[in-house]
């Protein structure tokens, strides 16, 4: 692919992207990882308390010091409505962000392909697939 690493290890790294490799194992469930931080982060997921459920987003929520920031999120006044979903915020910018998802207006293009995007967060998401490719 071309890329150039300082260490060899660096680059016996990146090589597993292009080959699949995946030698770290869950020792819990056996699903292999290329990488040993990937691996850590996934097996914490089984030892984790049951989640609880965010009564505004109806989503999980694995950590109690977590629900208690969610907790502070919702309680925050939100003046700026969205006249066509309804959905609150408390900043005007914030407003205008999500606004684009109803007007279809993408800021955002990724150089590797020209795909465009509302928000530079799903940019960032996108620009995985391609440090993934395989050649």
């Amino acid at each position: 692919c071309g890329k150039r690493f300082t260490q060899n290890s660096q680059l016996h790294s990146h090589q597993r992207v292009h080959t699949g490799e995946k030698p770290y194992k869950c020792d819990e469930c056996g699903k292999g990882f290329r990488w040993s931080s990937t691996r850590l982060t996934h097996q914490r997921r089984h030892s984790r308390e049951t989640p609880l459920k965010c009564e505004e987003h109806g989503k999980n929520i694995v950590r109690n010091s977590f629900s208690k920031v969610l907790e502070k999120v919702h309680s925050v006044e939100k003046p700026y409505k969205c006249e066509d979903c309804g959905k609150g915020y408390n900043r005007r910018l914030n407003l205008e962000v999500h606004q684009r998802v109803h007007v279809g207006e993408k800021t955002w293009k990724c150089q590797e392909c020209d795909m465009c995007f509302s928000r530079a967060s799903s940019l960032q998401l996108h620009q995985n697939v391609h440090v993934g490719e395989k050649p």
